[in-house]
């Protein structure tokens, strides 16, 4: 499969700075993909004492303004990282969610922890080519068997 041609890419969260607490993510319209699947980059986890821990965690709603009570949790669906985590990528993926929106949720406890951005990319499109999120995606490129040569 060609990512870049086949999946659509949302960033989700820019950086965070270290810190704790929980953050509430833009939600994801799945309505044509069967597939969501969340990167969440971590910079230091435990910068500071008490070393703590980072959690991805995915929700769902029916409805798109739903306020965050009407988010609901996916059963299994937290990843949890520790302090030795430092420079790592939880991830975590859906596939055919029950209700239409999801809802990353990252939850930073016990000591502060630094992220450096959350990544979706929603593949098994009911209809190909898909386009990737224009606010958040700079630019794709694909290419097949590039020749050697300046870049």
């Amino acid at each position: 499969m060609n990512l870049s041609k086949n999946a659509k890419c949302t960033r989700l969260s820019n950086a965070l700075a270290a810190g704790t607490g929980t953050t509430n993510c833009t939600a994801v319209d799945t309505k044509g993909f069967k597939s969501t699947t969340f990167y969440l980059l971590l910079g230091a986890v435990g910068v500071s004492s008490p070393h703590g821990t980072v959690q991805l965690k995915i929700q769902q709603s029916p409805n798109e303004s739903a306020s965050p009570d009407d988010y609901a949790d996916l059963a299994g669906t937290g990843q949890t990282l520790t302090t030795t985590g430092d420079n790592q990528v939880l991830i975590v993926e859906v596939d055919s969610a029950r209700e239409r929106y999801l809802r990353p949720v990252i939850v930073r406890s016990g000591g502060t922890a630094v992220v450096d951005g959350l990544i979706c990319l929603q593949t098994k499109a009911y209809a190909e080519p898909v386009a990737h999120d224009s606010s958040t995606v700079g630019g794709s490129e694909f290419h097949l068997a590039p020749a050697e040569g300046t870049a």
